[in-house]
């Protein structure tokens, strides 16, 4: 796999806990930020929402758990850190990535989908589903619930109700090295099959028909595909095949 694009930064569980934070920018920088978001928001045709999403500020490890702390930032700054790299933000926002797997006929099968030339990342790679930005609608308390996110994701992307999912598992924490972007990994474990997954996804405008993948060929697909994929995709399945999760579906 292409060590090039991502990091596997942990193996195992992951706590997400909300400080304070408070950025401070020039005005020539607000202004370049407030400019691209104003013609990014019009390319969008309006599509865009400027919420606020969890930041990555520091972490600390004891054994296989991974506390992470971070705060919530508006979209834009994102966006402009994207946009014009010139920009002196220290800014890297922590999303949730799932890896789902259901059984049909003794075998194990891994869904990815194809992402339309619409989408604002990636247009047109390959990816897992399902996945997002963590938003404040996560945050319980001080802890960010990411497992909350990567239900109503699925429920979006794949198109089946939260009752077809048997169980799930955080198995780490990885990075796209080239948006900077951190996700939390989570396992997914489906009771459903491929007609069924086909037949949902059909209502779905983010993503192309899904692509079902043998667990078998898990590794010489990503070989053959691996410039067509995501890397925080690629991450993932790293983080999968290292996390020593045992599959009982």
């Amino acid at each position: 796999m292409n060590n090039l694009t991502y990091s596997v930064v942990a193996i195992g569980d992951i706590i997400l806990e909300t400080i304070n934070e408070k950025k401070i920018q020039s005005l020539n920088e607000e202004k370049r930020i407030n400019e691209i978001w104003e013609e990014e928001y019009a390319k969008s045709n309006g599509k865009l929402f400027n919420g606020k999403v969890f930041c990555f500020k520091n972490m600390s490890q004891t054994g296989r758990k991974t506390t992470v702390k971070g705060y919530f930032e508006e979209f834009k700054q994102v966006l402009g850190k994207r946009k014009d790299p010139h920009l002196e933000i220290e800014i890297s926002p922590i999303g949730v990535s799932g890896i789902s797997i259901f059984k049909e006929n003794q075998n194990q099968y891994v869904i990815f989908s194809k992402r339309t030339s619409q989408v604002l990342e990636y247009p047109e790679y390959l990816e897992l589903v399902p996945s997002g930005h963590l938003d404040e609608s996560t945050l319980n308390n001080d802890i960010v619930d990411y497992k909350k996110k990567i239900l109503e994701e699925f429920s979006e992307e794949v198109g089946l109700t939260s009752e077809k999912i048997k169980h799930i598992t955080c198995i780490g924490f990885v990075k796209d090295l080239n948006d900077e972007v951190y996700d939390v990994c989570c396992l997914i474990e489906i009771d459903s099959d491929r007609n069924e997954i086909n037949e949902s996804s059909k209502s779905m405008t983010e993503y192309e028909n899904p692509i079902f993948v043998s667990m078998n060929d898990l590794s010489s697909y990503v070989k053959k595909n691996k410039d067509k994929i995501v890397p925080t995709s690629l991450a993932v399945i790293d983080c999968y095949l290292h996390s020593n999760q045992q599959i009982n579906i």
